[in-house]
């Protein structure tokens, strides 16, 4: 398991307070399309290394991924810390 975000999300979207206009909206757009689709290889690596099949694992992120993204200043942004969180939430109780 990776559990590594690709890059500083934090500063990414600081970052975004140096733009404006079109610039911020392409921007915003872009970064908010890459968290979610880090979120989506996080959710799936975390639910495996929890011994969830791959291909059930595959099919809830696309399900929760906007709520996640609401979630993320609650895990310092970061797509493998919320995928971390959000995994044994969607678990059955035992």
């Amino acid at each position: 398991m990776a559990e590594a975000d690709s890059i500083n999300w934090p500063a990414a979207f600081v970052a975004l307070s140096e733009l404006d206009g079109d610039a911020w909206d392409a921007q915003a757009a872009r970064l908010t399309e890459q968290w979610k689709a880090e979120y989506k290889i996080a959710f799936v690596e975390v639910a495996v290394a929890r011994g969830w099949s791959r291909e059930n694992a595959e099919t809830w992120p696309d399900e929760i991924v906007d709520e996640a993204y609401l979630s993320k200043d609650e895990h310092d942004w970061s797509p493998w810390a919320v995928a971390s969180f959000d995994v044994p939430h969607c678990e059955e109780p035992a």
